[in-house]
């Protein structure tokens, strides 16, 4: 049976800096209704756009305007097309970098590959055609280092 994992813990006399306001956002995108967020220490200030999916071009802007954002950079959780779809093109309207963990970063331009061969063909029928975008890369770096949990379902 494994305890507790020895090590250095939050040191109690530390002050923690604390967010008074708090800005997070969030509406279901495209058919697969994917989440797509906007946080930002508060309004009218610098948001990030986290998982801008499939049809989430209105819901950005229609938030960005509302709250008087500025998007300063995307976020992708992961490679899948419902939630990067629209990545290329808000980074381009904003004038933004994009992350990508680098163990996904083939999907941004073969979206299929981050499916399995049933759901690629019925995606591919669905919506006619093979599935590719129509720019390269959205220019999202692959520097970012972060490590997926345990059992990430993704990549």
């Amino acid at each position: 049976m494994a305890g507790p994992v020895p090590g250095p813990g939050p040191d109690p006399g530390a002050k923690l800096a604390r967010l008074t306001d708090v800005f997070l956002a969030s509406f279901p995108a495209g058919p697969w209704q994917a989440n797509c967020y906007l946080a930002a220490a508060r309004t009218g200030g610098e948001c990030l756009i986290v998982d801008p999916g499939m049809d989430a071009l209105s819901g950005v802007r229609q938030l960005v305007d509302e709250h008087a954002l500025r998007p300063a950079g995307i976020l992708l959780t992961h490679g899948h097309f419902d939630h990067v779809a629209t990545a290329t093109e808000l980074a381009g309207e904003f004038g933004v970098p994009c992350w990508i963990h680098p163990d996904d970063r083939e999907l941004l331009t073969d979206p299929a590959a981050g499916l399995g061969a049933d759901l690629a063909a019925l995606a591919e029928q669905w919506f006619g055609g093979t599935l590719r975008w129509s720019r390269t890369t959205c220019g999202c770096s692959t520097t970012a280092t972060w490590s997926k949990p345990p059992g990430w379902p993704c990549g």
